[in-house]
């Protein structure tokens, strides 16, 4: 009997994302091909992070096969788990050596530069495009490695759900969110000059009912939290190339109310329906379409989602050289409609808008950053609320037209450009960042299920499950912390907290854990957490928690939770 492992070093590209708490569709598209094909064998997973507990060794002689999916397009932190790298890959090889000629990679990876590929391949590693299509064709009998092609859709249909099973293997389990693709390609003419997207070829949809009966298998076993992430632009699912402006497809309403209504029929106790990547041209340019799509989303997903959105500048010299999606008047105009759609009165939002910016981009001038700067408080002062507001250097992949142009530039004053992104980097975080979040977080706010992921000192680090959710820095008394969770390295045991947002720093909210003893947070936390005049009220009678000594945003969660 065979038996394959899938090691998931996680992946992370425009379209796609696989670090946990997600797991990607690459992941399950694997273990479904060789299941399908290879009913009566064996398919094991694990993590790059459970791997460096092993010190990157599997035992010999087990495996038939050993698939890696891998690969870094659009560089980024996260909490849940650390990507694995080009260096631990290589380590891997080299600790696994008896199982040369039988690991194959795939994913992203297939687009690192060419120096990491040679590197690969002096260790025998072999490097493929698409390692779900190199485990279909070694199951079903075919000795060979894929050149660039792709699945079809209808092969990924089977294989979806017959590599569902996969995801109880995952350490996160039931903790883990399901991205989902919907379609391929970009439906843009001219591509961003950064993105990997071009690479990818024409556009194809997935069928609805195909997405859908995923969808109703991953929950059969489990699954409830999901997100429609691996597409360029959701409201171009299924756009209309019959009719165009400026590039860009006017949008199918019906798919996308087909789509929707059919997940919430599939899985009707999920717990989260989120999206990924939302183009803001599509907005711009088709307003009545999206907007009846945006009325869909926000009727069947779940709240605190977030419409990301490539920005990525608003200078308009960087928009022009760079093919850039839409001038800052067009991704206002995008954040707006996301606004009226998402804002719930009185709750949580169902979906707000948040925004990509780029530095280091072609056509870039140290004007650049205040422009993107000045745009943002604009959106600010404008009433119009961004959950989320990324801000990276560019880390174009070989091969694409920003890495030729970034080739041939000699890069004059580029020193003084990075000094001048990295201060309005701090500024954005300061004067926008911390005031947007009280807008959508007002002190007192209550945040059910935050997961804790990592212990810090004095408590925890936690998210809700979600697209791009907040973090949250909750405090804990060492009775919570011993006899609720031990953690480490990322991988649980995970617990579910309510908690009360007491506090703002950058991306970071403070909060108070709900099912805690508030009894026992000491003077030192609650200045740090609620301020000095907050904590000295809370504190006027010694460790009092009376309601008389605590500001209204405060009495109404702790009485909620009778606590006061």
């Amino acid at each position: 009997m065979s038996r394959y492992l899938i090691i998931d070093f996680y992946v992370d590209e425009p379209s796609c994302l696989g670090v946990p708490p997600y797991i990607s569709p690459y992941v399950r598209y694997t273990a479904g091909a060789l299941k399908f094909h290879n009913p009566d064998s064996e398919v094991d997973y694990i993590s790059v992070d459970e791997l460096r507990l092993v010190n990157y060794s599997i035992e010999p002689g087990i495996y038939t096969l050993i698939y890696i999916i891998a690969g870094v397009t659009v560089p980024g932190k996260y909490l849940g788990g650390k990507i694995g790298s080009a260096a631990e890959l290589i380590t891997f090889m080299k600790n696994n050596a008896r199982y040369l000629g039988k690991i194959v990679a795939g994913g992203p990876i297939s687009h690192s530069p060419t120096q990491i590929l040679d590197s690969f391949a002096r260790e025998g590693l072999q490097v493929v495009h698409s390692v779900e299509l190199a485990a279909a064709l070694y199951a079903s009998g075919r000795d060979s490695l894929p050149g660039k092609g792709d699945l079809s859709y209808r092969e990924i249909s089977n294989y979806a759900q017959a590599g569902a099973f996969i995801i109880q293997k995952h350490f996160r389990y039931p903790y883990v969110i399901m991205e989902l693709e919907t379609y391929r390609g970009c439906t843009r003419k001219v591509h961003c000059s950064f993105c990997s997207e071009q690479f990818i070829g024409s556009v194809e949809n997935r069928e609805v009912d195909e997405i859908v009966d995923e969808v109703s298998t991953l929950y059969s076993l489990g699954a409830r939290y999901f997100r429609l992430g691996k597409q360029a632009d959701i409201f171009s699912y299924y756009a209309d190339k019959n009719v165009v402006k400026h590039g860009f497809l006017k949008p199918s309403v019906k798919h996308l109310e087909r789509l929707y209504h059919g997940i919430r029929k599939a899985a009707p106790q999920l717990k989260v329906l989120h999206l990924d990547n939302v183009n803001p041209g599509t907005l711009a340019l088709f307003p009545e379409e999206c907007n009846e799509i945006a009325s869909i989303i926000c009727s069947n997903n779940t709240h605190l989602d977030t419409a990301a959105m490539g920005m990525e500048s608003a200078d308009p010299e960087v928009i022009r050289v760079n093919h850039l999606k839409a001038d800052a008047a067009q991704i206002k105009k995008a954040i707006a409609m996301i606004d009226r759609s998402g804002r719930q009165n009185g709750s949580l939002p169902r979906l707000t808008a948040g925004i990509n910016l780029i530095g280091g981009l072609p056509g870039e001038s140290e004007n650049t950053f205040a422009l993107n700067y000045h745009f943002l408080k604009d959106i600010y002062e404008s009433d119009l609320l961004l959950r989320r507001i990324n801000i990276r250097q560019i880390s174009p992949i070989s091969g694409s037209e920003a890495f030729m142009m970034m080739q041939q530039s000699k890069n004059p004053g580029e020193k003084r450009r990075l000094n001048k992104f990295q201060y309005f980097k701090e500024k954005i975080r300061e004067e926008i960042d911390i005031p947007m979040l009280k807008k959508i977080f007002p002190p007192g706010t209550v945040i059910p299920n935050v997961i804790l992921e990592k212990r810090v000192p004095g408590g925890f680090l936690g998210r809700p499950m979600g697209s791009y959710p907040i973090t949250f820095h909750l405090w804990a008394t060492d009775k919570f912390i011993n006899e609720k969770i031990v953690m480490k390295n990322y991988l649980g045991p995970f617990k579910e907290v309510d908690v009360v947002v007491v506090g703002y720093k950058e991306r970071t909210l403070y909060s108070l854990s709900l099912g805690d003893d508030l009894s026992k947070i000491p003077m030192a936390v609650w200045r740090k957490f609620v301020g000095r005049e907050v904590a000295e009220a809370i504190w006027a009678k010694g460790l009092n928690l009376s309601s008389a000594h605590l500001p209204n945003w405060l009495q109404t969660p702790l009485k909620l939770y009778n606590l006061i």
